[in-house]
């Protein structure tokens, strides 16, 4: 909910300066293409409702998943991103698969498989990283199918990245509000606490920030294309966990 708090400000100027433009390019006779969500929202109602259900639940799965496979084999697992981004790329969009990509993924899969199990057997391996990296490969398939479904939008010019980051938190964080008041005692001094809200508002921003120069990006790129640029995260990933924890 903090992206969503600091993402509709954004929203409104944003939209306020479009409404601008298309008033400016209709007095010139010209035809306007303009991405306003709210003017044709009941078309994508269900599509905006799916697509905010799908990362609710993946919030929740993504801590579940790092907390047992732990930050780095999680940051690996993430990575097979590429391959369901290729297939759901194809099935969904008609995205071309070419042969770089292929030996790309193919490469990538060898490194993930060598850097989780690191040449040990999966009996070897501690259970509950597995469960993890099950999970995360969950996650993964969720998080691709959920951006095509996005890059769907952005294809038809219905919601611009700003629009999306606001709707898609917004919806997720009711969800996962009205959830944890239902199935849990509420505790609501955690809401105040000073440290929990610093934590809040600097992974909402953070986050935020990261999420919009995704959308941006996918705005201009097929998702198998963007989602390959972000491959390389694990080195990030490897190297704050080698220092934070």
């Amino acid at each position: 909910m903090v992206e969503t708090l600091i993402f509709f400000p954004i929203m409104l100027i944003e939209i306020k300066v479009m409404d601008s433009k298309h008033e400016n390019v209709n007095n010139l006779g010209k035809k306007a293409i303009s991405a306003h969500l709210f003017k044709g929202w009941k078309k994508i109602f269900f599509l905006l409702m799916g697509i905010g259900l799908l990362f609710a639940v993946n919030q929740v799965l993504f801590f579940v998943g790092y907390d047992l496979a732990g930050a780095i084999n999680g940051s690996l697992t993430q990575k097979t991103t590429v391959f369901f981004s290729l297939i759901l790329g194809y099935i969904i969009l008609k995205e071309k698969i070419t042969k770089l990509q292929v030996i790309f993924s193919i490469l990538l899969f060898l490194g993930l498989a060598i850097g989780i199990t690191q040449f040990f057997t999966l009996v070897e391996i501690n259970h509950e990283i597995l469960i993890g990296v099950g999970i995360i490969l969950l996650i993964s398939f969720m998080w691709i199918f959920g951006h095509k479904l996005t890059k769907l939008l952005f294809n038809r010019e219905e919601a611009t990245p700003i629009q999306m980051v606001f709707i898609r938190n917004i919806i997720s964080g009711v969800i996962l509000i009205l959830t944890y008041l239902i199935i849990f005692t509420p505790d609501f001094k955690i809401f105040f606490d000073p440290d929990n809200l610093s934590f809040f508002f600097l992974m909402g921003a953070v986050y935020g920030a990261g999420l919009i120069c995704w959308y941006k990006t996918l705005s201009y790129l097929d998702v198998s294309k963007a989602t390959t640029i972000f491959a390389p995260t694990p080195i990030s990933s490897a190297i704050f966990a080698t220092i934070l924890l």
